[in-house]
């Protein structure tokens, strides 16, 4: 009689991971969050949910029983998820933004991205819009694609054209789709820089930058896009404020590639004085690419209509992005040139 067969491979046993959710007075968007959350996991995928009320209005969150609520009042968003990755328990941080959502499919890519690359520090994947945003959220997600916009960062919000699971730096990774080891902040103790009210995730991955880090393309979530054009500016010049403050205080963490849209600024602002000519010849060739790709990019999502807002788009981001860095880059120098003066007056 013939032995039963003992397999070789491990069995494969899900781990705990603990769902850090940053939340501030946006009761609809978190709703949706949390019921795409409950949605795709499995009984076999044991998770908590750790909600921080960053100073927003509690109403309604404490009876919220199954998941664990922390309150702090008005943190940085960096504290927030500081406060949460604290009390976590699991194996794996994912840290999504509350106005994002998961598909049902999501924790079911993530176990199948575990098996195939168990020694991961670091997971993360794009954002896309979400399917039934209105033609402002589109164009302005359709914006995010190219590379006009947002060069090498265009990964974060699905400009992959390769499908495979692939290693990948700061610039292919966004916050409200990323996962960490918790060891990474309970035992090695890192932790996000709680000075940056934005970017302070590429601060915390460039720190991690010799640490195992994917990226796999499927791995998506849907994230809501800004709904008006204040709003997108603000966001976007904060980018670029923010990512100006890390290049000083971290010097590496961000090369040439990113004053090219203040670069940019500058080259517009110079053509106020310059006749018509030979100067204006930079500016006829960026608006034919940008014309091409925003054609490219919303013919290819059977989207036509959006392509004049693409046009816009692309300009706009890369504009506000350079003003933000180079005000970024003259504050900084501000407070670095005022912190010398200080210790050279306090010497004896």
């Amino acid at each position: 009689m013939n032995e039963p067969k003992i397999s070789d491979q491990p069995v494969f046993v899900a781990p705990l991971i603990s769902i850090v959710v940053v939340t501030r007075n946006r009761p609809i968007e978190l709703k949706r969050c949390l019921q795409s959350l409950n949605n795709a996991a499995r009984t076999n995928l044991p998770f908590e949910i750790i909600l921080i009320n960053n100073g927003g209005d509690p109403s309604g969150l404490n009876d919220l029983s199954t998941i664990k609520l922390l309150h702090c009042a008005d943190r940085t968003p960096a504290e927030a998820r500081n406060i949460g990755s604290k009390s976590a328990q699991g194996e794996f941080l994912f840290f999504i933004d509350d106005d994002a959502a998961v598909p049902p499919h999501y924790f079911d890519l993530f176990q199948g991205t575990l098996k195939a690359h168990p020694d991961f520090d670091i997971l993360g994947g794009p954002d896309q819009t979400f399917k039934d945003s209105k033609l402002f959220e589109r164009s302005v997600g359709y914006a995010l694609l190219s590379p006009l916009a947002t060069a090498h960062t265009r990964y974060r919000y699905g400009g992959q054209l390769e499908e495979k699971i692939i290693t990948a730096g700061e610039a292919k990774f966004i916050l409200c789709n990323l996962w960490f080891r918790r060891k990474l902040f309970s035992e090695e103790h890192f932790q996000f820089d709680e000075r940056f009210f934005r970017n302070e995730e590429n601060i915390l991955l460039f720190q991690l930058r010799n640490k195992k880090a994917y990226y796999n393309p499927r791995l998506f979530v849907y994230h809501q896009r800004k709904t008006g054009l204040v709003s997108l500016g603000r966001a976007i010049f904060k980018s670029g404020l923010f990512r100006a403050k890390g290049s000083l205080i971290f010097p590496g963490s961000a090369g040439i590639k990113f004053f090219v849209p203040t670069a940019f600024d500058f080259y517009l602002s110079g053509l106020c004085y310059a006749p018509w000519g030979p100067a204006w010849w930079p500016l006829l060739i960026y608006f034919f690419l940008n014309l091409c790709l925003a054609f490219k990019i919303a013919l290819s999502n059977r989207d036509g209509a959006a392509i004049p807002m693409v046009m816009f788009y692309q300009f706009f981001i890369t504009l506000f992005y350079g003003i933000g860095f180079w005000v970024g880059m003259i504050y900084g120098v501000m407070v670095l040139t005022q912190s010398l003066r200080s210790k050279g007056s306090s010497r004896p």
